[in-house]
């Protein structure tokens, strides 16, 4: 590794030959790196032969800070985090990149490429499964991206040993997504572990569904009933009610969305979290973030809400730039 110290706007620096130079390896400053196309791909194609957590993690993170810039395709990202996984042993790093790649790949890719990302993180999540260090957030990753027999197949063994039911509600909302919802399932899961959050997840499993009720019932939670607090869970509930393979089903929402903005009730804190969560990021296209609310005579979204939707619709946009690589 060689150390360079900085004295001026631009300083001269002599470096030995090499395949990769791989700027600020272990993390020794706030810096964004923007690789030429060479040294991009060396990196991606072996984001796991790097010998240092701190040399494998801001690969990691210039993947997310080039989707952002619109400089990266998804698909790219996303498989070279999956390939990395399969060699990936740091409890460190292995749930940010897991969460990571399962954002990229259920998120930012094409529809039409998600699901063979989505199965790739899955297959890297199935093989960190057996790492007893690692295997909680593998098995959690898994159960988002299950998508063949022998995914499932390990997360119903798992599942069957664990000792409360969150891997059970993780693999219903899979499932749901895929069309096989199972009602009786979830009204069974309170008798083996009784959650105070059980309305919240039971309405996980309603907005994965590809069902226009059901559907319907997590948007009035939201817009009607106000029945959704602020938290964590909420964010988990909008991203799961947004599917991008659901398309057609969802794409009426995006215009609802905009009509229900300028009266959304509530603190700033519950205001900034369900504009964020509902934001359509996965069907939204890309004419949508030039759109504005119209409000009704006498309304008008709050400053607030307004700055919420200009950040939300600068990612949407960035998101469908990177999208067209």
């Amino acid at each position: 590794m060689t150390s360079i110290e900085l004295t001026g706007a631009a300083t001269h620096v002599e470096l030995p030959d090499a395949d990769l130079r791989l700027l600020n390896a272990d993390d020794l400053t706030f810096a964004a790196v923007r690789p030429d196309a060479e040294s991009l791909q060396r990196m991606l194609d072996h984001l796991g032969d790097f010998s240092e957590p701190l040399a494998r993690a801001p690969v990691v993170g210039t993947i997310t800070q080039l989707l952002l810039l619109g400089e990266l395709a998804p698909s790219a990202g996303s498989a070279a985090i999956s390939r990395g996984l399969h060699s990936e042993h740091n409890p460190a790093l292995v749930e940010p990149f897991l969460s990571v790649g399962h954002h990229i790949s259920d998120r930012w890719a094409r529809p039409t490429d998600s699901p063979g990302l989505r199965s790739a993180m899955a297959d890297a999540a199935s093989a960190l499964a057996t790492d007893p260090v690692n295997r909680q957030p593998a098995l959690r990753t898994l159960a988002a991206n299950a998508t063949t027999d022998a995914h499932w197949a390990v997360l119903d063994e798992a599942s069957a040993a664990a000792a409360d039911a969150d891997l059970a509600r993780r693999m219903l909302i899979r499932r749901a997504e895929l069309g096989q919802r199972d009602d009786d399932a979830v009204a069974r899961l309170p008798e083996r572990d009784a959650d105070p959050d059980a309305g919240i997840k039971r309405l996980k499993v309603l907005a994965a569904s590809p069902d226009p009720e059901a559907k319907e019932a997590v948007w009035r939670a939201f817009f009607v009933d106000y029945a959704v607090p602020a938290s964590r869970d909420t964010l988990e509930l909008g991203a799961i009610f947004w599917r991008p393979g659901q398309f057609e089903l969802l794409a009426p929402y995006a215009h609802r969305y905009l009509e229900e903005l300028p009266h959304l009730k509530g603190g700033m804190l519950n205001l900034g979290v369900v504009i964020r969560a509902m934001y359509p990021h996965a069907v939204g296209d890309a004419s949508f973030p030039g759109r504005r609310p119209r409000p009704r005579p006498r309304t008008r979204p709050s400053a607030s809400t307004r700055n919420q939707l200009r950040a939300q619709s600068f990612v949407l946009g960035r998101l469908h730039r990177a999208r067209t690589l």
